[in-house]
């Protein structure tokens, strides 16, 4: 165990940390949307439906970890676009189902990867255990990060769009 001092100065240094993770992805983030005219909650939600198939608001919100009224306001542009099409199903017409269109197919195919390439040479270099080492603390950072007390109120705040 830590006392109080070496945790102090470990949080510190989680912090600078994730604040790096999160400068890198705000970068990459940029360089996406410029290549792409695509943001990156777009082109997750694109590969989702790829992967999954027709999936509900909440279905998709779940799948990617961003609240239902966020995935809404996304889809709506995709829809505009015409990239997604959101149908009623049948059986139950409370529920809106969204899928790819072909076009929407064409353009996540034409994207470009989420990760820039020396961070995906450099993550491919490594050995398999390596890897799935890595994902698992970063799964288990973000959990430590969604148990705090002030993750609930910051998702009833979610509604902010982040495409």
């Amino acid at each position: 165990m830590y006392d109080g001092a070496d945790l102090a100065g470990l949080s510190a240094d989680l912090m600078r940390a994730i604040r790096r993770i999160t400068r890198a992805v705000d970068v990459q983030s940029k360089r996406v949307t410029r290549a792409s005219g695509l943001t990156i909650p777009q082109i997750v939600i694109l590969q989702s439906l790829h992967d999954r198939g027709a999936l509900s608001t909440g279905g998709l919100a779940a799948e990617i970890s961003l609240s239902a009224p966020t995935v809404t306001t996304v889809l709506d542009r995709l829809e505009g676009r015409g990239l997604v099409r959101r149908t009623r199903k049948p059986e139950d017409r409370r529920i809106v189902l969204t899928e790819l269109t072909a076009r929407g197919g064409e353009v996540l195919s034409q994207a470009p990867p989420l990760m820039h390439d020396g961070f995906l040479a450099a993550f491919s270099a490594m050995d398999d255990a390596a890897q799935l080492r890595l994902v698992s603390a970063l799964h288990t950072l973000a959990d430590l990060m969604d148990s705090g007390p002030l993750h609930g109120a910051l998702l009833a705040e979610e509604d902010d769009p982040v495409d």
